[in-house]
């Protein structure tokens, strides 16, 4: 999971307010060198805690600072 914030951070200009990452879980497993099964199941959980919305081929991150609050 940890990796997964990591990159998303890396590819937000700014660290607050929304964002859209525009990818397919196949393609975040590979830049991450993990499972797609890993990255879903790391996805979903941030889904349910609301930190992400899952769309396809798409990530929505309502904000950033959310992950590293909880």
């Amino acid at each position: 999971e940890n990796k997964i914030i990591y990159f998303l951070s890396l590819h937000s200009t700014f660290p607050s307010g929304k964002k859209l990452l525009r990818m397919k879980m196949n393609d975040l497993a590979e830049h991450l060198n993990e499972t797609r099964l890993n990255i879903s199941k790391a996805l979903n959980h941030f889904e349910e805690k609301g930190w992400v919305e899952l769309r396809r081929k798409e990530i929505v991150i309502p904000t950033m600072e959310q992950f590293f609050m909880d």
